[in-house]
């Protein structure tokens, strides 16, 4: 397995850009609805911007090393199937989980599809990325 140190650092970037592009441009509005929130509570909460930040990067990070793992057993043949694999990755993991906690913590259902409707996005444009830059 080759470990490609440009094609973590790119997906890790377009899932942090595109998060910070989906959260506060696409959904701010009605993400901050469905969570009961205004910007003034979050301006003045008290949230660590670099914690978070931190914990967003390596998140995303984790996430596009577990894909180049697999892609190094499965290795796609084409865009079309490194999109399909990442599809899969999201469909088996993360919607999974984020569909569980809407229930457990009793919020809105908007709220899941924007959260898995990005996490969607990372994971497959993570995928594309990895794919083209193997």
């Amino acid at each position: 397995m080759s470990f490609n140190f440009m094609a973590l650092g790119l997906a890790t970037a377009v899932s942090f850009f595109g998060g910070f592009f989906w959260y506060s441009v696409l959904f701010s509005k009605p993400w901050m609805k469905a969570l009961g929130i205004k910007r003034e509570d979050v301006d003045g909460s008290g949230l660590s911007i670099l914690r978070a930040v931190s914990a967003s990067v390596v998140a995303s990070a984790a996430t596009a090393i577990g894909i180049m793992v697999l892609f190094s057993y499965i290795q796609p043949s084409s865009w079309g199937l490194a999109a399909l694999f990442g599809a899969g990755i999201w469909f088996c993991f993360s919607i999974n989980a984020m569909f569980k906690m809407i229930f457990w913590e009793d919020r809105p259902a908007i709220l899941f599809f924007i959260d898995s409707g990005f996490e969607l996005f990372s994971v497959v444009m993570a995928s594309l990325i990895i794919y083209g830059l193997s």
